[in-house]
């Protein structure tokens, strides 16, 4: 068992995350998956060229980009967890909320 606390052990699990994420995505770009498409010119004159992507990126760099997210929502929770005494903590809303999100407002007419 760890003595280190939980939100800091999911905060180091994001970071994993977060690492391969970045290399992923590197890899994907050093494979330079665009082109520029020849400059056109508008109505006004102007010219703008486009980025076009010839590639699609690997899919697992989204479900990797959620891990990253959800770690640190959960690193989060454990966080404010630990804040509160343990009698109370089913009662704690992340974020810490004073009333619930989903109160039924009454009609004051």
């Amino acid at each position: 068992m760890s003595s280190e606390p939980s939100y800091l052990r999911k905060a180091d699990w994001a970071e994993q995350h977060l690492v391969e994420l970045s290399r992923r995505v590197r890899a994907f770009m050093d494979s330079e998956p665009y082109e520029i498409a020849d400059p056109v010119e508008d109505k006004r004159g102007k010219r703008a060229a486009r980025l076009v992507f010839t590639e699609q990126p690997d899919p697992d760099i989204a479900l990797i980009a959620g891990d990253v997210l959800y770690n640190l929502r959960t690193a989060f929770d454990y966080l404010i967890g630990s804040l509160v005494a343990p009698s109370e903590r089913s009662k704690v809303l992340c974020p810490i909320l004073r009333e619930p999100v989903w109160r039924v407002i009454q009609n004051p007419m």
